[in-house]
């Protein structure tokens, strides 16, 4: 509303439902939009998880090397926030069907948005954990060696059935059009 960046609450609309409902933005998202969000237009809708801060927090405390490996479906910043992406990226499932209105049926949907990989990228910087490679999963477990792996326990299955559940698995995580061409792996080392 005339520039002025505003968070939306879950709040009781008309005949008994949940509405939508602008208010004042809560202090936490203050710094937040001010570093990811300052070129939204009039109007445009943007999810955001500070949570990871917090998480990167927690990470800091009890590992002190290794590997954080993040599997999401996500984009940077200037995708995520762009005109194609003008009402968000929020989205309710239920039963693998998407949900047109995530609002009437509370609990009874999976609710999810695409993940920021800037702010997962600079939260983890923050702690000292390096991004070492953001990829595709479905390119990411071909370069770790699942089709080698997939063969192996084909070899070994003991039925036919077994061989089947194996062979579905893999068309769907690295086979061009499978789920994995969703997703993407960062890693990130400290």
């Amino acid at each position: 509303i005339s520039g002025e960046l505003l968070e939306l609450y879950v709040g009781p609309g008309a005949d008994d439902s949940f509405a939508w409902l602008p208010g004042e933005l809560s202090p936490e998202l203050g710094s937040f939009c001010g570093r990811y969000l300052s070129g939204l237009k009039e109007g445009q809708t943007a999810e955001v998880n500070p949570g990871i801060a917090e998480w990167f927090a927690t990470l800091d405390q009890k590992l002190l090397s290794g590997f954080v490996i993040s599997v999401d479906y996500g984009a940077g910043s200037a995708e995520l926030y762009d005109d194609p992406r003008f009402d968000g990226t929020l989205r309710g499932y239920r039963k693998h069907q998407f949900v047109e209105d995530i609002l009437s049926e509370p609990g009874a949907y999976d609710l999810t948005s695409t993940i920021n990989w800037n702010y997962v990228q600079a939260e983890g910087e923050k702690y000292g954990f390096a991004v070492e490679e953001l990829i595709r999963l479905d390119r990411f477990l071909i370069q770790i060696g699942l089709p080698q792996e997939l063969e192996r326990q084909f070899t070994h299955a003991l039925s036919d059935v077994e061989r089947v559940q194996l062979t579905t698995a893999a068309r769907e995580m690295i086979l061009p059009g499978g789920m994995a061409e969703s997703f993407q792996v960062m890693v990130q080392k400290r």
